[in-house]
């Protein structure tokens, strides 16, 4: 499996004679033992070009087959632990990747990432990998990108965050996220190539976002991918009596002469009353210092003048890559959505203190 910007679905396929018993392997990293090798690697040496959701796999076979998949890197190689090596994942439709019997709806997700892709107690470890099935019909999976600091971000492929490389440059963690009601410890570390792929789990609700030095006073969230039928909740701390601009971007072609390039987002007064807005509402929680916002797949551009309604529905279908009856959701890269802060610091002050939300229970 590759590392960014591509779509796999693989469908209807038998896979023979892997064997990691045998001699005499490419891939074998002890002499003459077959001993590192697999039907699927997944790229994992960059911290530069990383995973969104990319693959999807339906009735596959295995014959003769030792090992399903395994990482083009370990975690003692030069680059160590990478942000490819957190995010890389994928749905696993009828289970048959997993080799579960029966078949069954299932998410395969790193254990490079804490327990951020454990998706429920029903998780096997297996291979640096834990395989999900999913009995909640709410159970999906997500990827967006969080622009954060442009001054760092700018300096991504060359002083942090390469691709490969000896391990030198490093890609700090900025942020952590976190399902909602699960300790932080066990989320995800974002590096400062900030992009969070991974489950969205119904019983959880939404994934909470700490910046660790403070909420950026300027937060763009773009490159979503997310189903419009998904609800994607995010949930972010800032310090109590913070106001918010809020609204959606378009591409940096819309002109204002023939098109609608910017959509207001209104405050609403419940977590219900956001998750039911389709991405053009927020709702501050200033009890519990935290903001939380619905994120959606938007068009490049929102409409012809006029045509823009003040409360959003769902748009047409996002562009999407379609194969054998599944499909993978390709990211809105080009809009984005924009939340301002009224902090008089950024970043604003961290909130270290604010309590992950607990869970919806959906």
């Amino acid at each position: 499996w590759y590392d960014v910007g591509q779509q796999h679905i693989l469908t209807n396929s038998t896979f023979r004679n892997c064997m990691n018993t045998w001699k005499r392997c490419v891939f074998g990293s002890v002499a003459k033992q077959c001993n590192n090798v697999a039907a699927f690697t997944s790229l994992t040496h960059s911290d530069q070009f990383v995973p969104e959701i990319m693959q999807v796999t339906n009735k596959l076979t295995f014959q003769n087959v030792s090992a399903i998949w395994r990482y083009s890197t370990s975690l003692t190689d030069p680059v160590g632990l990478t942000v490819s090596g957190r995010l890389q994942g994928w749905y696993d439709v009828d289970g048959s990747a997993s080799r579960f019997s029966p078949s069954k709806r299932t998410m395969i997700g790193s254990a490079r990432a804490n327990e951020w892709w454990k998706v429920n107690a029903n998780c096997v470890l297996e291979n640096e990998a834990y395989k999900c099935p999913l009995a909640n019909t709410g159970d999906t999976k997500a990827s967006l990108i969080l622009k954060h600091n442009p001054t760092q971000e700018a300096t991504i492929g060359n002083a942090i965050c390469v691709n490969g490389g000896n391990g030198a440059k490093t890609c700090p963690v900025v942020a952590k996220a976190t399902h909602f009601g699960r300790l932080e410890t066990l989320g995800l570390d974002i590096g400062a190539n900030a992009k969070v792929t991974g489950p969205i789990i119904a019983q959880a609700g939404g994934w909470y976002i700490r910046f660790l030095a403070g909420t950026p006073k300027k937060l763009t969230i773009t490159s979503v991918q997310v189903d419009s039928n998904e609800v994607l909740l995010l949930a972010i701390p800032y310090p109590t009596g913070t106001t918010f601009t809020v609204y959606h971007q378009a591409a940096s072609w819309c002109s204002t002469s023939w098109g609608v390039c910017t959509h207001a987002c209104r405050s609403v007064s419940s977590i219900a009353a956001v998750r039911s807005a389709f991405g053009d509402a927020y709702f501050w929680d200033n009890a519990r210092r935290v903001l939380y916002i619905r994120v959606v797949n938007t068009p490049s551009y929102f409409g012809s003048i006029g045509s823009d309604p003040a409360i959003w529905s769902a748009f047409s279908p996002p562009e999407q890559f379609v194969r054998e009856g599944q499909r993978i959701i390709r990211p809105s890269y080009q809009s984005s959505v924009v939340i301002q802060a009224s902090c008089t610091v950024d970043p604003c002050p961290a909130q270290t203190g604010v309590a992950i939300p607990p869970a919806l229970n959906l």
